[in-house]
């Protein structure tokens, strides 16, 4: 009986602790799936989060669209493009520059500032933009310089070496300038008309557009050698009611006979229309530059206020409220500078993006004209 109870005994123990082992595997295992759980709802808890924050961080430029600052301007530096601060602060590159053989030509704001047009094209002779053989038109992010859309240009309407660009005020098309013909590209599709301009055989040099997007400024070459520079009516393919304007030298008043009205031997070098019926003309005769406002009234006639520049003004570009011009001057050996005119009176202007109303720019740092404060 010992002996058979000794047996049963060992018998009973072994049982106990097979079953105790068998227990405790099924409770590591058990643990084991909890703990696997855990790390999975951890995991996708986690990859979760990131797919929010990487979504988020592309959709918030497209949903919240983030413009420059009322103080920033777009401005070219080196061969890529910065935004350029008007309140001392470091500028901040927005597009870094672009392989060998490539480069960036001109670029505009869009009118809420939130995108920028860039021209872009592949240089058969490297540094020579009349050389392209390839090119485009590129819609960026002001918020990240991300590349929205690009629509190729054709090289036999279009040359990189006198392009000009732009968004046409309330619109969603966009204004190119070359060879002297302006275009219209639709901003949804790429397709590209002509405008037709009611003075047959103008070859236009600059035009700038109203902020209402009705009206037109441009200047140009007309047939008999005739300079002009003229505000007409704009309905989106054609240029109508041209009003050509005399230079600040003519007299003021009633429209002047078409002789007195030709800008020969002006340098015009920028346009800008403040309002639709107020005019900012950046011009040179010889080797004196100035910039030329106007106010054009109902009777036809106008009055010319100048602001002298000391030098070559290599571009203009209108506040964001329309209040001030940003005009990029030449300077001293190896400088130039930004300066500030209230757009009405030509008065030098405290603004609050330059208290100091000019910003000096030295060659060393490589920046590039056009700087855009707004939409042209």
């Amino acid at each position: 009986m010992k002996t058979s109870w000794s047996g049963m005994s060992g018998q009973i123990r072994d049982y106990g602790k097979r079953a105790h082992d068998k227990a405790s595997d099924y409770s590591r295992r058990a643990q084991q799936r909890t703990r696997q759980k855990s790390y999975r709802r951890t995991i996708g808890i986690v990859a979760g989060m990131l797919l929010v924050l990487v979504v988020a961080g592309v959709a918030i430029p497209y949903v919240l669209p983030q413009g420059l600052q009322a103080d920033e301007a777009l401005a070219g530096r080196g061969r890529g493009l910065s935004i350029l601060s008007l309140s001392g602060r470091a500028s901040q590159v927005i597009l870094e520059a672009p392989p060998a053989a490539e480069a960036y030509t001109t670029w505009a704001l869009s009118q809420d500032r939130s995108m920028f047009l860039v021209a872009w094209c592949h240089e058969a002779k490297p540094g020579d933009p009349s050389s392209a053989d390839r090119m485009a038109l590129q819609l960026r992010s002001s918020y990240s310089g991300h590349l929205r859309w690009q629509y190729a240009l054709d090289p036999k309407q279009i040359s990189m070496a006198d392009l000009q660009i732009g968004y046409i005020p309330r619109t969603m098309d966009i204004w190119l300038l070359s060879r002297g013909r302006l275009w219209i590209m639709d901003d949804r599709n790429g397709d590209v008309r002509a405008v037709k301009v009611l003075s047959d055989g103008v070859l236009v040099s600059q035009v700038a557009f109203s902020p209402d997007g009705t009206r037109v400024a441009y200047s140009g070459a007309a047939s008999g050698g005739v300079t002009m520079v003229a505000v007409s009516d704009f309905n989106g393919s054609s240029i109508s009611n041209p009003r050509a304007l005399g230079p600040p030298a003519a007299t003021a008043g009633p429209p002047a006979p078409l002789n007195e009205l030709d800008w020969s031997g002006h340098d015009i070098l920028s346009l800008c229309l403040v309002s639709s019926n107020e005019i900012a003309v950046a011009q040179g005769s010889g080797t004196t530059y100035s910039v030329d406002m106007a106010r054009l009234d109902n009777r036809g006639g106008e009055s010319w206020v100048q602001v002298s520049a000391p030098d070559l003004i290599y571009s203009m570009s209108a506040a964001p409220d329309r209040k001030s011009l940003l005009i990029w001057v030449k300077g001293p050996t190896e400088s130039s500078y930004l300066n500030f005119v209230q757009a009405s009176t030509g008065q030098s202007t405290d603004a609050p993006a330059s208290p100091g109303r000019k910003i000096f720019l030295e060659d060393s740092q490589a920046f590039r004209h056009p700087a855009v404060w707004s939409a042209p």
